[in-house]
């Protein structure tokens, strides 16, 4: 027997002065730690500016990372952090019809063919592997203590919850300004 979800019923929506006042107090919990996350952010990566990015998304990535990393959102901050380097590196392999399978193979193989082809340092293609196996462990299941799992990432980092996950941001983020450092010098020019 199959079952039907229908929802026939919505939830009623609160008024405004009850939103209002959810929002004020979910964006004041935690200002002291946004306000430091934002000095953190500063330090790395200078004072908002106009930017210009390689890739199609790369600057909405790059803003939406520092949001969220600001904001106290780890795990996103991860993920948007893999997707501006992604993007930014699969730039370089899509007008190329023979490049296709790279742009389009997901990270490992653009940081693989990237390192070949000398677009990237050593250094550097271990660090966004580093980024790529962090991502992995939030997104993907993998049983056991497979070395893309969350559980063998939590028993080497040592650290479980908020802990690992703000470590892994903040990681993410200076993986991000090693990046930009290498592949795209006058990022940190000052204006």
């Amino acid at each position: 027997m199959i079952f039907s979800m229908k929802r026939k019923k919505y939830f009623k929506v609160p008024s405004n002065i009850v939103i209002e006042q959810m929002t004020n107090s979910s964006l004041g919990h935690d200002r002291r730690g946004a306000i430091a996350r934002t000095k953190q952010i500063y330090r790395l990566f200078g004072p908002p500016r106009g930017m210009m990015f390689s890739g199609v998304m790369t600057a909405d990535t790059y803003y939406e990372m520092i949001n969220a990393y600001i904001f106290g959102l780890y795990i996103s901050t991860v993920f948007a952090a893999h997707a501006l380097i992604e993007s930014s590196l699969s730039f370089g392999f899509m007008f190329n019809s023979k490049d296709e399978a790279i742009a389009e193979g997901g990270l490992g193989k653009i940081v693989t063919a990237s390192l070949e082809r000398g677009h990237i340092s050593n250094e550097l293609a271990k660090r966004l592997n580093e980024l790529r196996l962090m991502r992995i462990a939030y997104f993907h299941s993998h049983v056991g203590l497979n070395k893309k799992g969350a559980m063998k990432r939590v028993l080497d980092k040592g650290k479980y919850g908020v802990k690992l996950h703000r470590s892994d941001a903040s990681d993410a983020l200076r993986i991000v300004h090693e990046f930009l450092n290498e592949t795209s010098p006058g990022f940190f020019h000052n204006e």
